[in-house]
């Protein structure tokens, strides 16, 4: 393990920050089954509480994707980054208020994790390709505004298709290795039964269930190093299980709370008939689990990966990505594919490109956002169909982990209603005390004038079922990431949590119940289906503003005026078309 102290994006005057890298030599995994020829080395950035550090829980962040980097100047980290790229502003909702909160770029390659550091030419839409001069900074002879192609250091497998972490399973070892090394360099943060609160999002549903079974494998083999074992897990709008989750999408595509039809009634039933048909998407998912059998996968058959490959391909075009032609966000169905919400929402790429930024945080190559050929490299094995992690989350509560469920109403990609059918499916004990469990409204703490300004209405609202140490909380005019729409209420359902309370009020303890006989649950109506929503007042605004290094929330007449080189750029926003 190798890092250092960083001063900035500080919360307060004591909290203490440190940013570096677990190294993971090559075949380091073997141990654990993996075939790992290049080494691994993972970023991480660990942020002290700013209350007690040495008392405060430690909290484990991950991202989805798979390939997109930890969110910490984006979403619950101390700080956020100005429009201008070059500055942070203090984040009033992080989640170090209460916790020491430990981000981490995987798998290897994403953000500032990499594997052998090369010089490479990366074009506009994140792909790289080796550089055959390696001078950093060269310019690119047919491409000298560097608005097409940059010159800079990846790691090398950003531009090799194949790679040894290709599936869920592949992942989290590297992870589970890193985190036990972190442990024990890091003792003063270390609980006396070593306890951590696990916290993702998006295709972290993936993660964290798998993270949870692997750990507990390796504590029943009991081998060397801290037992981990985890207190909580928090999933947010995440993508768990395809076989619950993915008939939900043509429902959110043609009936949802916003009244938005984003597809015809034929497509719809087409739709509906491709899931359930002979050879539907449901009996390809099957079969792809069928071949996988119930040893984790890491990988390495290509027949099995073809078969899980081609069923998730066909689910995709017939059963989930519907909603393109209709221009709605696949994130954000109030919101225009291309339109940019928040100018705040991607700044953090700007501030991490700075040459002082970078040695502050002592990385040797550049920030990649989202790793293409991570994501890539998992749709090949078809690992989104892989496994039953439902049955995981299920050992995990029925061994007294606090799981939270929280689902923004605007996200398609993974959406709320998809989000409550995976929640009334965990089997558990429980099972059908939650099923029976009402609705109840959550109370929040007062927001900020940024959260009046972003969530249209000026009015945080969410409503949750719960029942013990499970709840399901679907969060109205939230997009695909509560976090960013409304950070107070990311921040509250963490801490209620991480607290042991009920997450609609937070003043009813709910450890120990079960010895008490007596488990909370919510009152109120079994649905909210009946809760309709208004679209956001720019819900048809088809150009925003547009920040260059995340094109695709620029229009085609934005793109055009920066790649044609026309347009004026500054601080990384196009200013003007350039055409007079």
């Amino acid at each position: 393990i190798q890092f250092k102290q960083v001063e900035m994006c500080a919360s307060s005057s004591t909290a203490r920050s440190f940013a570096g890298y677990i190294h993971l030599p090559s075949n380091s995994l073997r141990k654990v089954g993996l075939d790992q020829s290049k080494p691994i080395n993972i970023f991480f950035w660990f942020i002290e509480s700013q209350d007690a550090p040495e008392k405060a829980p430690l909290t484990l962040y991950l991202n989805g994707g798979p390939g997109v980097t930890s969110s910490l100047l984006r979403e619950t980290g101390p700080c956020q980054v100005k429009a201008n790229g070059r500055s942070t502003r203090t984040n009033p909702w992080s989640w170090n208020r209460v916790s020491n909160m430990l981000y981490i770029d995987q798998p290897v390659n994403t953000g500032f994790s990499y594997d052998i550091a090369a010089n490479a030419t990366v074009d506009f839409r994140g792909n790289a390709t080796l550089l055959a001069f390696p001078a950093a900074g060269t310019s690119v002879a047919h491409d000298s505004t560097g608005r097409l192609m940059q010159v800079g250091t990846v790691g090398i497998g950003t531009m090799e298709t194949d790679t040894a972490v290709n599936t869920t399973e592949a992942a989290v070892r590297a992870v589970w290795l890193s985190l036990s090394i972190w442990l024990q360099d890091f003792p003063e943060f270390r609980s006396p039964s070593n306890e951590v609160e696990l916290w993702t999002a998006s295709y972290g549903g993936h993660f964290a269930p798998a993270l949870y079974d692997f750990t507990m494998a390796q504590n029943a083999l009991g081998v060397s190093g801290p037992r981990i074992s985890f207190r909580t897990i928090g999933l947010m709008n995440a993508c768990v299980d395809a076989l619950v989750q993915l008939p939900a999408y043509p429902e959110m595509a043609y009936n949802n709370t916003y009244g938005l039809q984003l597809i015809n009634k034929s497509t719809y039933m087409a739709t509906k008939s491709s899931w359930d048909e002979p050879l539907g998407c449901k009996s390809r998912i099957q079969a792809c689990r069928k071949a996988l059998g119930s040893s984790p996968y890491l990988g390495d058959n290509a027949s099995i990966n073809t078969l899980c490959h081609d069923a998730n391909t066909f689910c995709g075009k017939n059963v989930a990505n519907l909603i393109g032609a209709s221009g709605a966000s696949f994130f954000d169905i109030g919101h225009r594919t291309h339109y940019l919400t928040d100018p705040g929402l991607y700044t953090y790429i700007g501030y991490l490109k700075q040459g002082h930024v970078q040695a502050a945080l002592g990385v040797p190559v550049n920030f990649t956002d989202e790793a293409i050929q991570v994501a890539k490299a998992f749709s090949r094995t078809g690992d989104n169909l892989h496994r039953y992690y439902l049955e995981s989350l299920g050992r995990a509560l029925d061994n007294g982990v606090h799981i939270t469920l929280a689902y923004g109403d605007r996200d398609y990609a993974c959406n709320w209603l998809g989000g409550e059918a995976l929640s009334r499916s965990i089997p558990h004990k429980n099972i059908q005390a939650f099923q029976d469990a009402g609705y109840q409204a959550v109370c929040f703490p007062p927001m900020d004038t940024n959260e009046r300004d972003r969530g249209g209405n000026g009015i945080a609202s969410a409503y949750v079922r719960q029942h013990g140490n499970l709840s399901f909380t679907r969060v109205l005019d939230s997009s695909h990431t509560i976090n960013t729409d409304w950070p107070s209420v990311g921040f509250t359902l963490f801490n209620r949590t991480l607290t042991g309370t009920d997450t609609a009020t937070g003043l009813i303890p709910l450890r120990h119940q079960e010895e008490e006989k007596s488990i909370y649950s919510t009152q109120g109506p079994t649905s909210t289906w009946h809760i309709k929503n208004r679209l956001p007042i720019d819900s048809k605004e088809e150009q925003g503003m547009c920040y260059v290094l995340a094109l695709s929330f620029c229009s085609d007449r934005q793109l055009n005026a920066y790649l044609s080189g026309r347009g004026t750029v500054r601080d990384y926003w196009l200013l003007d078309f350039g055409d007079g």
